[in-house]
């Protein structure tokens, strides 16, 4: 197999390397892809022996459905050929392990345009990184930390999707559908305070944890979205489980510490930053629902709606 070490390769030329190694995969091949679709999932059944097993994970937000990013369909056929299909809603990685020898990590998607199956595709940058421990364990992770799905709840999904067309922003599907608990992530909290923040990477972050395209719109909006953040609603749920519904700062921030999944775990004034954000949007919009107040100069958060 060659070796392309730090080199930079655009999908074609990771459809080939890919097309190689799965061919000669002789245990394991795991796919970490935001978006799947079918002609990607036909492409890979043609190249994975049938002896090995696949792990696939993808995002599969319910707007990823409506709009066409993932293909419900070809999850199923993924599922009939025996492979294991999981969702990570904070997913944006795009990793593909063969046989815990060869990784390569970067910006294509398991998608036609993604490797340039067909057409012209995306300009998508890859690279082949070490199958280190730290690296596995990363990825076992992200597998972990993903919610299986089964052909029920796809289909449940995709008949709520057909039923959604006219609403592209949908974040959450409902309990009956996937009452998923996945793990918390640094990437599922906000990056900046509301309405500060001149950073633009960290502005489009939180447009995409609010599934919004700008700022600019209706407060009762705004508040909606913001309540369906997975930050807020990890808020809610840890707050819920205290016999008073309530919490000081350096409790809530041991709590998150303790609960993110990040490897490695951030510092702990990394940690404070991050709720300091999720509680500025709190109290911008959520004051009917969570009440934050400051006794003896130390914040405390308080659920007023259960």
């Amino acid at each position: 197999m060659p070796e392309t070490g730090n080199q930079l390769l655009d999908g074609e030329q990771l459809k080939g390397l890919l097309e190689k190694a799965i061919k000669n995969s002789e245990s394991k091949l795991v796919v970490i892809s935001a978006y799947i679709t079918q002609v990607a999932v036909d492409w890979l059944a043609k190249h994975v022996p049938q002896d090995i097993d696949v792990i696939m994970v993808c995002r599969l937000q319910p707007f990823d459905v409506i709009n066409g990013s993932t293909h419900i369909p070809a999850l199923i056929k993924a599922i009939d050929k025996g492979w294991s299909v999981s969702c990570l809603h904070s997913l944006h990685a795009k990793i593909y392990a063969v046989d815990d020898a060869l990784i390569y990590a970067g910006s294509a998607n398991l998608t036609s345009n993604g490797l340039k199956i067909y057409g012209i595709g995306n300009l998508e940058a890859s690279v082949q990184i070490s199958p280190s421990k730290q690296n596995l364990t990363f990825i076992e992770k992200v597998c972990q930390s993903s919610t299986q799905m089964n052909k029920n709840i796809l289909q449940k999904m995709q008949s709520y999707a057909e039923g959604k067309k006219a609403d592209i922003t949908s974040f959450q599907w409902p309990s009956d559908i996937l009452d998923e608990r996945e793990g918390i992530w640094s990437q599922d909290f906000f990056w900046t305070k509301p309405n500060t923040g001149d950073d633009e990477d960290e502005k489009l972050h939180d447009l995409e944890i609010l599934c919004m395209p700008s700022f600019e719109c209706d407060d009762a909006i705004l508040k909606e979205k913001v309540l369906e953040a997975r930050c807020v609603q990890w808020l809610i749920d840890t707050l819920k489980n205290e016999d008073d519904q309530e919490l000081y700062f350096g409790h809530l921030t041991k709590a998150l510490h303790d609960d993110l999944k990040d490897d490695p775990a951030p510092y702990r004034k990394d940690v404070k930053a991050l709720i300091q954000n999720m509680l500025s949007y709190c109290e911008e919009y959520l004051g009917d629902y969570i009440e934050i107040s400051r006794p003896n100069y130390s914040q405390k958060v308080k659920l007023l709606v259960t």
